[in-house]
């Protein structure tokens, strides 16, 4: 595995997407959730070995999400479950977080 960086127009797609309830996100996981419902949520992560999984940790994922109209017709605890989904390394997450922010800030502007 090799993280590509996300373009200007993925972010903004991606942080849209959150906005719109699109995409679900990690940061949708109750806190007491994460560690045990991130590979039953983002399934791929239940089928990486050993060597992947070391791989793909040092990539240090930051930010996960699937499109809602990619789940499964079961959920686990509530959440959705993806066998298509996507991750940022953390540069990636906070331009995304920040692009959201500008989007409910632009939208809020507009409400008043």
């Amino acid at each position: 595995m090799s993280y590509t960086p996300k373009t200007d127009e993925q972010i903004r797609e991606i942080a849209l997407g959150i906005f719109k309830g699109n995409l679900f996100t990690n940061l949708h996981i109750r806190e007491h959730d994460l560690k045990m419902m991130m590979p039953m949520i983002f399934v791929g992560l239940l089928f990486m070995d050993e060597e992947q999984h070391k791989a793909f940790v040092a990539e240090k994922p930051y930010l996960f999400y699937g499109d809602l109209k990619d789940t499964f017709s079961r959920s686990v605890n509530g959440y959705p479950m993806f066998t298509q989904w996507g991750y940022t390394n953390r540069e990636d997450g906070e331009k995304i977080m920040a692009k959201l922010k500008e989007i409910r800030a632009a939208v809020e502007s507009v409400r008043r």
